[in-house]
């Protein structure tokens, strides 16, 4: 008798390492040229393929010309004082190459839900 009988001999979908960003703008920053506040949402946090599709489905993550990245375009958060707030998904470096065509996969499923 096989060893392996009654187990799935299948591999499991590794998680998709994902970094999000936001980055901030005010009337002021925007008159510099610049952003008044950036930094990370969380950093290579680990997502299963049908999280990561649902995140980018209820983020109204797109593809905006990166090639690791998905952005959401900017919004005004704050209508009294004019802050403007952009997040996006980066496909985090560690994860090893073959993970990226998930990632791509998981952005063109969620943009057809939409």
């Amino acid at each position: 008798m096989s060893a392996t009988m009654g187990k799935s001999t299948s591999n499991p979908m590794p998680t998709i390492l994902v970094s999000r960003c936001y980055s901030e703008t005010t009337p002021e920053s925007a008159e510099q040229g610049d952003f008044s506040d950036t930094g990370f949402v969380h950093e290579a946090e680990p997502f299963t393929f049908s999280e990561l599709v649902r995140v980018i489905s209820q983020g109204g993550f797109r593809q905006e010309g990166g090639t690791d990245w998905l952005c959401t375009g900017y919004s005004t958060v704050d209508y009294r004082t004019g802050i403007e707030r952009e997040e996006t998904l980066h496909f985090n470096r560690a994860n090893p190459e073959r993970l990226r065509k998930w990632f791509w996969l998981a952005a063109r499923i969620a943009n057809k839900r939409r």
